[in-house]
């Protein structure tokens, strides 16, 4: 249906400025290919913009309206982009709620029209190259799975040796033959060994 298209950009009007509502119009309806000078239609603006990356339609995450490249500002030290009416807001209070946090605006950085922006979709910060957003997204986000991911497969490890080692000490005072090195844990549903086979980074987990 198209009319939660258009309730999604026309709502956030009823409380915006009229000259910043109309200014949004026009750049959206100039981003779908068409002239400011035509009427605007319900096909245009359930249209989607077809944009080369980096020149996307963008909303202000503060007014929910289309972000003119013209009027737009990327805070620091947050990295967000915002309209200018929402950059200048943030600056006098000192900080500024979107993307369900609190974050602190020290400064503002005003864009120039044509500058490519790329948002991250892990934290929605705004870099000026894809290479840039790129070299966050990993050291920020894949870097730090990764070593999650090594850290529990070695703690899990350890437990599976740790309960190994109480099990052989058990079958001893019972008089039982020891447990075999490769020997698979009793309730545990693998061995040290599966563990460490399966550890994709190198055997970090059987270290």
């Amino acid at each position: 249906p198209l009319w939660p298209k258009i309730h999604r950009i026309c709502q956030p009007c009823l409380a915006a400025p009229a000259d910043t509502v109309l200014d949004a119009l026009r750049f959206t309806f100039a981003a779908m290919g068409g002239s400011s000078r035509e009427p605007l239609r319900v096909d245009d603006l359930a249209r989607p913009p077809e944009a080369e990356p980096g020149k996307e339609v963008m909303f202000c995450p503060i007014l929910g309206l289309p972000i003119v490249p013209a009027l737009r500002v990327r805070t620091l030290p947050g990295f967000h982009l915002l309209s200018l009416d929402a950059g200048k807001e943030a600056l006098a209070r000192g900080s500024y709620t979107a993307f369900g946090g609190r974050f602190v605006c020290q400064n503002l950085e005003y864009l120039h029209p044509d500058d490519k922006v790329f948002i991250c979709a892990e934290d929605n910060k705004a870099f000026l190259n894809e290479m840039s957003m790129r070299y966050h997204r990993y050291i920020g986000h894949e870097l730090k799975d990764r070593k999650a991911e090594r850290k529990r497969l070695r703690e899990r490890a350890e437990e599976l040796k740790i309960r190994r080692a109480a099990q052989a000490a058990h079958r001893q005072q019972l008089g039982g033959p020891p447990a075999a090195a490769a020997q698979e844990v009793p309730g545990a549903g693998t061995t040290l060994g599966a563990v460490a086979a399966e550890d994709p980074y190198g055997g970090a987990a059987a270290a």
